[in-house]
């Protein structure tokens, strides 16, 4: 390429500016891009085509879930225990605890009741300290279907209303709840969805 300024015929020695990427980081853009949009079918092939060691706990979660919603079951597995050991030794209890609870879901449907079952104490054991959060609506599902099993009717409607209660206030309930002690410890305002002081 010749330097148009510095004469005809000699060469440039400037550094061309090109904004070049790599394939791999281009294969990340589609595949996360596939991942926000969820077409799956899309993402999975992007995602089984990077090297899973440049792969995030999310990363690997989104791979998880692209597997899962292709129908590749044990795959999905195989990432979303990645994902998990990732989460984990991150310190992410809420990631992790929700992981944990996809993994309980997952060896259900396999039929490995006794595996699952290792995977829901797992999940139990990271939300257990964790204020009151959306990914502990997941557990309180478990605990309601088994409360309906036993026959608990009560038991099973009151863990529901929890779950509810959680669901709708979502990340603000900690604070609502903060709130509801200061100013209304007795309980005396009431309404669906009730948050308990």
């Amino acid at each position: 390429m010749t330097d148009q300024s510095a004469g005809a015929g000699r060469e440039s020695t400037r550094p061309m500016h090109r904004t070049a990427r790599s394939p791999v980081v281009d294969a990340l853009r589609q595949a996360r891009d596939a991942v926000a949009r969820e077409v799956w079918a899309e993402a999975y092939p992007l995602l089984r085509g990077l090297d899973p060691t440049r792969l995030t706990p999310d990363g690997h979660a989104a791979f998880a879930d692209a597997a899962w919603w292709t129908g590749r079951v044990e795959e999905s597995i195989t990432q979303r225990t990645r994902a998990h050991a990732g989460y984990a030794a991150a310190g992410a209890e809420r990631r992790a605890g929700y992981t944990a609870w996809m993994l309980f879901y997952e060896h259900q449907l396999a039929g490995r009741s006794a595996v699952a079952a290792g995977w829901l104490r797992r999940a139990r054991r990271h939300l257990r300290d964790q204020p009151e959060c959306v990914e502990q609506c997941r557990l309180s599902c478990v605990d309601t279907e088994r409360s309906q099993e036993r026959g608990a009717f009560d038991e099973a409607m009151e863990t529901t209303d929890r779950m509810g209660t959680r669901a709708n206030y979502r990340d603000d309930h900690a604070r609502l709840v903060a709130v509801k002690r200061r100013y209304d410890p007795g309980n005396l305002f009431r309404l669906d969805h009730n948050i308990a002081p």
